[in-house]
């Protein structure tokens, strides 16, 4: 790397704002390895949501970039006159996209086999996540009418079974007042098993004359919920439904049903997208709780049992050293999604991983030959046609909600930053876009922007060339989309990277490319004051181009 280059990237570094912060930088040719730049490279720091880039590529390890999440509808044969004799069952998959219009389908295929009776229950799994909808949220609005009047309030998502049984009720006890001096505006949602499950909403406190407030609140036993839904989206079908809704084991309804002698079959299935797109969505717009929950789905399919967070932190670590020749041991990591202040990885560990996640043909400089022969012999596992992992019914011990709200304080429960994206790196003004309420996976419109740069570059691949492309193409683009669409935009589509934002915390890390040269770098910073996060991002985009600038030198150099 030239000396002026040097000078540059130590000036960019060692000036406001990142000059009241620890900073490091670690650059290296993306297809050699060789090290150009190195500052505080070793420093254990917090990359906040560049964790992601560990948890993404180990989830493409361990289930592939074609692995689907499935949810089934179980049930005995169905008759001629389109009834099941017997109990209906949701199984779920833990799948943490699982939305209302996937219930929507499941009832429409099995109203496309003929079936428009079940004749006995509507049973589904007692596991909070694996048996219930990806984000199992009410959304309350609330309107201000007149003075002294309660408030208009809707409720969503909402609605009937095939005997008018409401889903959710709501009691108003809230008050609309003229100006804003009053208690404030509370809901609370409770279960309520008697007749049939169902929730009540309570809303207390005051709201002014024409205003409006979105509530957001978890439901308790958001398994129930589910199949409430889905007793909703059978009458909408034109199924009716005889009997209740009520939670089993899986393992035990199967027996009691084929010791009755009606043994369960599958009648209908929703499969998610594809983990490629899953994973598109998490790095790309850096959803918090997609990524735990993807995380501890790669766990359960390495380990077995129950989804919990250790066993996805268990799958990172050896992930890290396997395929990245990192050592576990040197880095602190509890997360999924890099929402934790605890997080501790150096510049060069990043950069290691990026250059394992792409599938580069060689081993980082620091890593153990003999750790990357090893990986290079273990058998690749099935792909595409297989449901997944097998998930205990027991209930998971780690709701990445309450993880998240242990790790990182009561802003990750339910407040404006759950599961947002990790800062709006756009620079358009606002720190969250509440990315994990968007069902959307990807935007179809910017499917052509969201290549991988071996679609342009020749970067040297390893074998495992699928899983290296989809983590590639899951990326942001700089210029283009996710969390840098805002961002380098002279640099448009060359630059391939993850964010990270926390307080006190940026970090920008992935490779920038110019014609058929690419360099992999991490740049983190800890300690800069909040407020300046945005000088912080515009140095490091400062940093990237000059590196960019560098790369087109080498390349007109070698013409």
């Amino acid at each position: 790397m030239p000396p002026e280059l040097i000078a540059e990237l130590e000036r960019l570094r060692t000036s406001s704002p990142l000059d009241r912060s620890t900073t490091a930088i670690y650059v290296v040719d993306a297809n050699t390895g060789e090290p150009l730049f190195a500052v505080n490279q070793d420093e254990p720091l917090n990359p906040a949501s560049n964790v992601k880039l560990i948890s993404t590529a180990t989830a493409l390890d361990q289930l592939g970039p074609d692995w689907r999440y499935v949810t089934r509808l179980l049930g005995p044969i169905p008759n001629d006159a389109g009834v099941v004799p017997g109990d209906l069952y949701l199984a779920g998959n833990a799948d943490p996209t699982l939305d209302t219009d996937d219930l929507e389908e499941l009832a429409a295929a099995l109203a496309a086999r003929g079936v428009s009776h079940v004749a006995g229950d509507l049973v589904v799994g007692p596991g909070a996540l694996r048996d219930s909808l990806g984000l199992p949220r009410l959304h309350i609005h609330v309107r201000g009418t007149r003075p002294g009047r309660a408030p208009e309030v809707t409720v969503e998502p909402s609605g009937e079974d095939d005997n008018g049984a409401a889903l959710v009720e709501v009691e108003v006890k809230a008050e609309t007042i003229r100006r804003r001096r009053g208690p404030r505006l509370q809901a609370t949602v409770t279960l309520v098993d008697d007749p049939i499950p169902h929730y009540r909403v309570e809303l207390s406190g005051t709201i002014s004359a024409r205003r409006s407030k979105h509530l957001r609140r978890r439901i308790p036993a958001p398994q129930l919920f589910t199949a409430r839904l889905l007793g909703a989206a059978l009458a909408r079908a034109g199924i009716t439904v005889a009997g209740t809704v009520r939670r089993a084991e899986l393992l035990d309804h199967v027996v009691d049903n084929a010791l009755a002698g009606a043994v369960p079959i599958e009648l209908a299935r929703h499969e998610s997208r594809p983990l490629s797109d899953i994973i598109a969505r998490i790095n790309k717009r850096s959803l918090n709780r997609l990524a735990d929950r993807v995380l501890m789905t790669a766990g359960t399919a390495r380990y077995g049992g129950a989804p919990t967070m250790s066993k996805g932190v268990r799958a990172m670590h050896e992930w890290l050293r396997g395929r990245a020749g990192v050592d576990p041991e040197a880095l602190f990591l509890d997360t999924g999604s890099g929402l934790s202040y605890r997080t501790q990885l150096t510049a060069r560990q990043i950069v290691s991983v990026v250059q394992a996640a792409a599938g580069l043909a060689h081993a980082p400089p620091d890593a153990d030959p003999a750790v990357f022969a090893r990986a290079a012999r273990r058998p690749r596992k099935g792909r595409t046609d297989a449901p997944g992992p097998v998930l205990s019914e027991r209930r998971a011990d780690d709701d990445p909600d309450e993880l998240t709200a242990r790790r990182f304080g009561p802003e990750a429960g339910d407040g404006p930053s759950a599961g947002g994206d990790d800062g709006r790196d756009d620079d358009s003004g606002e720190d969250d876009d509440h990315g994990d309420d968007d069902p959307a996976l990807s935007d179809p419109a910017q499917e052509d922007a969201t290549r991988s740069p071996s679609d342009d570059v020749g970067l040297a691949r390893g074998a495992d060339d699928a899983e290296a492309e989809a983590f590639m193409a899951s990326l942001a683009v700089g210029g283009v989309d996710g969390t840098l669409r805002g961002r380098l935009r002279d640099l448009r589509g060359q630059v391939f990277a993850k964010t990270g934002t926390l307080t006190e915390v940026i970090a920008l890390s992935g490779i920038v490319t110019a014609g058929d040269e690419a360099l992999a770098f991490a740049i983190v910073s800890n300690g800069h004051r909040h407020r300046r996060r945005r000088q912080v991002r515009r140095q490091h985009d400062a940093i990237v181009k000059a590196l960019h600038r560098y790369l087109n030198a080498r390349a007109a150099a070698d013409e």
